[in-house]
């Protein structure tokens, strides 16, 4: 690259038009360096030609705002300007799916935009059921057991059918275990994101329609079963891409995708999320699914999973997190210190042919969340929920064994 190229006038980055933007991203900067921004700002241009899926919110709606138009007039002109008026204010059709969950209890008034959706239970199977309520050796071997009983007949392997084996003894299982069993399926059970009293999540239908923005909330879950959700969601997409149902390519945002790769101790519930998310890092690009991800810092993720990026994107950060930028491109020194001084919507761009700095990503064409914006007001007019029969119970789950004798169960629920 050409001392000329390295002092040219800092440009914005249309990532709708190149081609060669089929890989995946990482954006990576400090809270407020405007990466939200710079991810929301590609996948938008996306729309049309992908189908594009903002993925996480931690329940802070930052990822329900595609559809507002940007009307501040501070924004919209830096808008017009960087761009040279060739991107005005803009929304696009944005679907908004919130899962189900006990947080209706407490609040069940919600914009007509937003729809209140559950999984089904066939999208759990064996593996899954596992990381849910396998914790131990002994429940581990039970699940083997139903596996083996049910595989024989083709069976969908269900809480309920568990729960049946168990109260009926179909299986003998030592009574701490029965106990420990009852436990966790009661938990997933009562939690709302299999409810039968709200439509269930169509994936195929959600991934089919390209034209529309889909966000997913985790609002109403418990922080436990956040990462399962987001199992769940990443699960159904690279099975369709899989079994060849979508066509087109599929485009993935996840903010703060350090949340995703956490482990050990403490983190055991984010272990089924990160296991789908590795399958799709490794094998989403042969498939067709492109991940957008962001974090604030490139050293909190394993260097195994950075490797995987095709295209890095460094927002004002410290030195140290900037020097990663070497691990895709030779990059002058003095360049990347010149990262950690960056001003809002500034980044070094660096892939493994060629990088570029400054880039500038300009405000998106729609509203970007912040914090003092009240994102459900903005969606308009609310509607009631009826939460009796989305969090009811179908099965009585408040039976417990009795008495324990010999490691076994004396009297099995009836």
């Amino acid at each position: 690259m050409s001392e000329g190229q390295l002092k040219r006038e800092v440009f914005y980055l249309p990532g709708g038009r190149s081609g060669a933007f089929v890989n995946h991203k990482l954006i990576a900067g400090k809270s407020g360096s405007g990466k939200s921004n710079a991810g929301e700002f590609i996948v938008r241009q996306e729309v049309g030609k992908k189908k594009v899926i903002d993925l996480y919110d931690s329940g802070r709606f930052e990822n329900m705002c595609y559809g507002l138009v940007e009307k501040n007039p501070y924004l919209v002109y830096k808008l017009k300007e960087i761009t040279n008026n060739k991107i005005k204010p803009s929304a696009v059709p944005n679907e908004i799916i919130m899962v189900s969950g006990k947080g209706l209890e407490y609040n069940n008034k919600f914009p007509e935009k937003v729809d209140i959706k559950s999984f089904s239970e066939s999208d759990l199977d064996i593996t899954d059921l596992w990381y849910l309520i396998g914790k131990t050796d002994a429940s581990r071997g039970f699940l083997a057991q139903i596996e083996y009983q049910l595989g024989k007949d083709e069976e969908e392997i269900t809480f309920d059918k568990i729960f049946d084996a168990l109260s009926k003894g179909r299986i003998k299982v030592h009574g701490a275990t029965n106990m420990s069993l009852m436990r966790d399926i009661k938990k997933w059970k009562v939690s709302g994101m299999f409810s039968k009293g709200v439509d269930k999540i169509n994936f195929e239908d959600i991934l089919k329609d390209k034209n529309t923005l889909t966000s997913f909330s985790t609002f109403l879950l418990e922080t436990d079963q956040e990462p399962v959700a987001y199992a769940m969601i990443l699960k159904n997409i690279l099975e369709a891409k899989k079994r060849r149902l979508i066509k087109h390519r599929i485009v993935l945002y996840i903010r703060e995708v350090s949340n995703f790769m956490r482990s050990g101790k403490g983190f055991e519930e984010w272990a089924l999320c990160r296991r789908y998310i590795l399958m799709i890092i490794r094998e989403g690009r042969d498939l067709g699914i492109d991940i957008i991800c962001d974090t604030q810092r490139p050293l909190d993720l394993p260097t195994m999973f950075r490797n995987q990026f095709g295209y890095y994107i460094a927002m004002k950060m410290n030195f140290g997190d900037a020097e990663k930028m070497l691990e895709v491109q030779e990059i002058p020194r003095n360049i990347i210190g010149k990262v950690p001084h960056y001003g809002l919507g500034q980044a070094l761009l660096a892939t493994g042919m060629r990088w570029d700095a400054p880039v500038h990503f300009p405000p998106c064409p729609h509203r970007h969340k912040n914090p003092r914006m009240d994102v459900m007001k903005c969606l308009g007019k609310t509607k009631d929920w009826d939460t009796s029969d989305i969090l009811k119970i179908e099965v009585n789950l408040e039976e417990e064994p009795k008495e324990v004798e010999d490691g076994k169960t004396m009297s099995h629920f009836t």
